[in-house]
């Protein structure tokens, strides 16, 4: 793998490479991860709070709710 820089070419070890791919996807995950607690949270607020009660939190315990795995 070489990555082009102004008309030069760095060489990548491929044990470097593997080691990027890696963290690349551990970064990715965490990213979706977020995102999607992000996307649970937005939902739980836009409940009603009657709702929020069947389900059995309260408003101040949404953040933590979609955190939980």
């Amino acid at each position: 793998m070489s990555i082009a820089v102004a008309e030069a070419s760095i060489r990548v070890p491929r044990a470097r490479r593997a080691r990027l791919v890696l963290v690349l996807a551990i970064m990715a995950k965490r990213f979706l991860r977020r995102r999607a607690e992000r996307i649970a949270v937005r939902q739980l607020y836009a409940l009603p709070d009657r709702t929020l009660k069947d389900i059995g939190i309260s408003r101040s315990q949404i953040a933590a709710a979609a955190r939980r795995r």
